[in-house]
């Protein structure tokens, strides 16, 4: 049961790199460990997690807030339901090595309450959207030294509720590896594809809506047009209790970063930062 981690509220739809927690997939998880060191591990097992994120008000923005952050997971043997915030997903996959499933998300649009930029705020207001899709992933153990993994992963979610319209994938790589038998240390890099529905939602500017905010006119083309690098740290103090903390970094490139919203309002450079007490049992 690959465990994603998966502390979110909404952070995970406020930014395109949406699946932030989802990318440190295994510092949580003590039982595929077990399993791989021929120990005996629970069939059933899971974490809470509770604490705070802070994140840019919007994609692009150089405003930010905090906000609680709140996860779950339940696994029984290979198989797992995830519910991160207001991202559900499930492997129903029983494999330690290959995972794959489905995947629902609620995605936020852009309606300006609570936006500080004034331009920004007097868009036209983007719909909430309701994605649906799917995720597979593939492990490899014990790399360099024992405990250590690498994950592969792909998800691709598309608008069901006529939102943005648009779909999103994503593909990556997690590197896990316990620092001490206490502290615990995740790394990755992901590159996001946006559709055209989804850029022409959030980064085009026509002439509507450059007539309601003041700002020009913009054709944001479809393609990839963002990239995020994490680092994750997770401390156990016993065998239930932890701390974890999270630092990500998106940057916004090609028509996404000249898109006027980020551009002459904003920054391509986005931070989201996580501090989360966890409970594992």
């Amino acid at each position: 049961m690959t465990l994603r981690i998966l502390l979110s509220t909404l952070s995970l739809v406020a930014l395109s790199t949406s699946s932030v927690w989802a990318r440190n997939s295994q510092i949580l998880d003590y039982s595929k460990e077990a399993s791989a060191t021929g120990e005996q591990a629970s069939d059933w097992s899971g974490f809470v997690a509770a604490g705070a994120i802070y994140l840019p008000e919007y994609d692009g923005s150089e405003d930010y807030q905090a906000i609680p952050a709140l996860a779950g997971q339940v696994n029984k043997g290979n198989y797992y339901l995830a519910l991160r915030g207001l991202q559900a997903m499930a492997n129903v996959v029983d494999s330690s090595q290959f995972n794959a499933g489905p995947m629902l998300q609620f995605r936020f649009g852009r309606d300006g309450e609570g936006i500080d930029n004034t331009a920004i705020a007097a868009l036209r207001p983007v719909d909430d959207a309701v994605e649906f899709g799917g995720f597979a992933s593939w492990i490899e153990r014990g790399l360099w030294h024992q405990g250590d993994n690498l994950e592969l992963t792909a998800e691709l979610l598309q608008d069901v509720a006529n939102g943005h319209g648009g779909y999103l994938g994503e593909v990556g790589a997690t590197y896990f590896t316990p620092v001490t038998q206490r502290l615990r240390y995740s790394v990755n890099g992901f590159l996001n594809y946006q559709s055209q529905d989804y850029m022409d939602s959030y980064f085009t500017v026509d002439a509507d809506n450059a007539a309601r905010s003041g700002i020009r006119t913009h054709d944001a083309q479809a393609g990839f047009n963002s990239f995020s690098i994490g680092n994750q740290l997770f401390y156990s103090f016993d065998a239930n209790w932890g701390l974890m903390g999270l630092v990500n970094y998106t940057r916004f490139i090609a028509d996404a970063a000249s898109s006027p919203i980020i551009e002459d309002n904003g920054t391509p450079d986005q931070f989201l930062s996580v501090l989360a007490v966890t409970y594992r049992f």
